[in-house]
């Protein structure tokens, strides 16, 4: 991980969970991270937890919807003006709704979307431009989902959801062959956690005996995920890493 101290690092979805996770080890050895959700007191109180920590890197806290492509094209307009480049993308923003989509409401399908699917694409995109003039190898990781490879195994209503992550599934690949494509020195990772214990478990509309009872992974050992794909040599890409706990059963 020496490579990338002082190198910059933009996490979505940063505000807790797993992407605030993210953002916290990533600064433990040393990146500049701009980390961006829609609850900027969270992603503050981020800041003020690594700054307590002395780690040796620092959180740019900024406001964004990861929905509305116009606040997204912000933060890498700041990003150039202010920092010169982007080194590392963690695609990290997501939202669930425990609806079917039989009788779901168009409202969340288009909502699910937009930030699962969308709003990746829009990050990408914006990414490659500023890693493709970059002398620094360049790395995309999209948390996607286990539920992004294998959706019959999900029998919870959960509308358009592993729908989306199918869609992360094919954007990865699709990408990656477009990099290839170009000769461009950026590495593009999937990272496909089963079932993680963070506030989007409240969601589920799970008792909380049943909830008791769920075999979790914890936000940090999704993180020790993207740390792990990062450390790897430059000659090495992990393409999908897929990380379940251990004798996982799905509800």
């Amino acid at each position: 991980m020496e490579r990338w101290s002082g190198k910059i690092a933009l996490v979505t979805g940063a505000s807790v969970g797993i992407g605030a996770k993210i953002a916290e080890e990533l600064a433990k050895y040393g990146l500049k991270v701009v980390a961006i959700a829609r609850r900027l007191n969270k992603l503050e109180e981020l800041k003020t937890k690594v700054e307590a920590q002395k780690l040796p890197g620092k959180i740019y806290p900024m406001k964004c919807d990861v929905s509305k492509e116009e606040e997204i094209l912000n933060i890498f307009k700041w990003i150039k003006e202010e920092l010169g480049e982007v080194n590392v993308l963690i695609n990290n923003a997501g939202i669930i709704v425990n609806e079917k989509i039989i009788d779901g409401t168009t409202e969340n399908f288009r909502n699910i979307m937009d930030v699962n699917v969308i709003a990746i694409a829009i990050c990408t995109r914006e990414a490659v431009r500023l890693m493709s003039k970059s002398k620094t190898q360049g790395h995309i990781i999209n948390i996607n989902s286990i539920s992004g490879h294998d959706a019959k195994s999900i029998k919870l209503p959960f509308s358009l959801y592993p729908s989306s992550k199918y869609a992360i599934t094919g954007m990865c690949e699709s990408v990656r062959n477009e990099i290839m494509n170009d000769g461009l020195d950026i590495k593009v990772t999937s990272i496909s956690p089963g079932i993680v214990k963070t506030d989007m478990v409240d969601n589920f509309n799970l008792s909380q005996d049943v909830i008791n009872k769920l075999l979790m992974l914890s936000d940090k050992e999704v993180a020790e995920g993207v740390i792990y794909a990062l450390s790897r040599s430059p000659n090495v890409e992990v393409n999908e890493l897929i990380i379940t706990p251990l004798h996982q059963s799905l509800p």
